[in-house]
């Protein structure tokens, strides 16, 4: 006993070297890799109160030969794999009905009479195998059964089988046919993934659970029935498939899941049934053949994909939503966005690297985390009145966008609420991440603290129909100015810190004029001496100021310019002329406004 631990009725470790071991009684479960690559073991003797042999329990015990197990005991994951001394001399090693690996070196292969389950890995990687006879009363094939049968090209599949485990023929390249019977229970996950000498599925009536990406990246797959009485075809089912012409779908049809066809480029004979109530995400993206004259997959006003060459894209009415990855790695420098469109989902033009103008309708009203991410020529965004709900990383990455407006309506960043008079004590930190050359952002009063980002520097400008607050934004990977200094209202610091430019916080020339703009709109507790450096510091900045407010299209910024005497006798002519030229609206206007004395 001193060899053997056990708790509560599980054998937890053996310690012992012996050849010939006998599990104590009591042992009702025999843990995981309890005898993992014993080299020593030869036989065992279990208890007959044993229920259960736990993961690899026996994995790799070369020399056993000989193991005496009670009755209806179960297996879980690959107990005896690897114990090549208790094989027959066809090769097989069988236990209670459950074939648990395999030696031999056939090309034909027939199981024997009795087997119920084909184990875990039972004939990973045997290259020699060809075809292969299951016999009636089989009723599960377990994960990775037969994974990476190079050359199998041929299963005969008995009416008993009822489940299929995960990756169980996964990399069976020369795996030429599968019948599936009706009645199947079980299809589980990439079951027949890679199998590229498939050429054609059918996927039987009655079938019953089926996994993700079944049948995904098998090169040569050419055509797919779906028998009526199916109603779901589940997530990457198809996914990956190149030469998928054809595709049959029964009218019970329900349900096509996220990525399902996505990557099939020579899918073009397929119509899609009215009792089709959900398509999943990325359903039918990248499917070339699918596209109308103008490049553009849409299915129930969702566009799925964009396989056109045009470098002015517009985006055809009727769209609602502009699916995941629609537009990625699009070579597009203009995309026009029709109204209708709601939502821009996830990723939908990620990485679209020339694309530099973007034209927003009033109806959109959500913009999917990476919607935008590397998109690196974009300079500047005016994000539509009506837009409300702006998520993670939405514009990270867009290394030369230097200004964003955010609209009036705007409610959340970040997936997190700003209403009324809430403050946030750790401002979201996604939005522009890595977005390293951003300058300045316009947002409405109430989310003026919810736009930063951690390491990065710029002018934030807050603004209502009545009132304007620019400060100056700076943070590193620990904290940040707004933290340290604004919402603790430490004014003396902040000035300290804009003023010399550091040393806690360093700040870009743009922000450091909205900043000072800010403070001599807001002067809490501003000294006199700090008060004239702001006042001579935006004098001699006072075009550039200028020019900062009509990119953010801002008149506010200019009214408090001549409101603190930055626009004064002195230089109003230069400046004047500059606003008498703009053509942003409400700036025209201001060039005639009297200049303080």
């Amino acid at each position: 006993m001193k060899d053997f631990e056990i708790k509560d009725g599980k054998l937890v470790r053996y310690s012992g070297a012996d050849a010939h071991v006998t599990v104590p009684d009591g042992v009702t479960y025999i843990g995981e890799r309890v005898f993992y690559k014993n080299e020593t073991l030869e036989s065992v003797i279990l208890p007959q109160g044993l229920k259960s042999i736990g993961n690899e329990a026996f994995f790799g015990c070369r020399r056993l030969r000989s193991i005496q197990l009670p009755e209806n005991v179960s297996f879980h994951y690959k107990p005896f794999k690897g114990c090549e001394g208790l094989a027959d001399e066809k090769g097989f090693v069988i236990l209670q009905g459950t074939l648990c690996d395999y030696y031999g070196k056939d090309e034909n292969v027939s199981v024997p009479q009795g087997v119920t389950t084909i184990d875990s890995s039972a004939f990973q990687g045997c290259e020699s195998v060809v075809r292969v006879v299951l016999p009636e009363g089989v009723v599960e094939i377990d994960s990775d059964a037969f994974a990476a049968c190079f050359n199998l090209a041929e299963v005969v599949f008995p009416e008993t089988l009822n489940i299929i485990g995960w990756n169980a023929f996964w990399r069976c390249e020369r795996l030429r046919r599968v019948t599936l019977r009706e009645g199947l229970l079980r299809l589980d996950h990439e079951a027949f993934s890679k199998c590229n000498s498939l050429t054609e599925v059918v996927i039987p009536k009655d079938i019953g659970w089926i996994g993700r990406n079944v049948f995904s990246e098998c090169a040569n797959l050419t055509s797919v029935t779906v028998c009526d009485g199916v109603k779901e075809i589940p997530e990457g089912m198809f996914k990956d498939c190149p030469n998928l012409a054809t595709v049959t779908l029964p009218e019970s049809l329900c349900v096509i899941g996220e990525a399902a066809f996505s990557g099939c480029g020579s899918l073009t004979d397929f119509r899609l049934r009215e009792s089709v109530k959900v398509l999943g995400f990325r359903s039918f993206n990248g499917c070339k053949g699918l596209a109308d004259e103008n490049g553009f997959v849409v299915f129930r006003n969702v566009l799925f994909s964009y396989e056109g060459t045009a470098d002015d894209v517009r985006i055809p009415d009727g769209v609602r939503h502009i699916d995941e990855y629609a537009f990625r790695s699009g070579r597009f420098s203009r995309v026009t966005i029709p109204e209708g469109v709601e939502i821009i989902q996830s990723h939908a033009f990620f990485n679209c690297v020339n694309l530099a103008e973007i034209s927003f309708p009033g109806s959109l009203r959500e913009i999917k985390s990476d919607a935008f991410s590397d998109c690196r020529s974009l300079k500047y965004l005016t994000l539509p009145e009506g837009l409300q709900d702006v998520h993670d990383t939405a514009l990270g990455g867009c290394k030369n966008l230097t200004g964003v407006i955010l609209p009036q309506s705007t409610r959340s960043i970040c997936e997190l609420p700003f209403m009324g008079y809430e403050y946030i004590n750790m401002p979201p930190i996604g939005v522009f991440k890595g977005s390293d050359n951003l300058q300045w952002v316009k947002v409405p009063m109430r989310l003026r603290e919810a736009v930063h980002n951690r390491s990065m520097s710029f002018g934030v400008v807050g603004v209502t129909k009545t009132a304007v607050w620019p400060y100056a934004f700076s943070a590193n990977d620990t904290s940040s100015n707004y933290a340290d200094y604004l919402e603790k209202e430490d004014w003396a610091s902040y000035d300290a810190e804009l003023v010399n430019n550091g040393p806690v916080y360093t700040y870009k020339h743009t922000a450091r004029l909205l900043g000072a703009l800010g403070r001599l709109i807001h002067p809490f507790g501003l000294t006199g001496e700090n008060r004239a450096w702001y006042t001579s510091f935006l004098i001699g900045n006072a075009a550039e100021v200028i020019a900062l407010a009509e990119a953010m299209a801002c008149p506010e910024l200019v009214r408090a310019m001549y409101a603190c005497g930055i626009i004064n006798r002195e230089n109003r002519e230069p400046l004047q002329k500059l606003l008498a030229a703009s053509s942003v609206p409400g700036f025209q206007e201001l060039a005639d406004k009297e200049v303080r004395s």
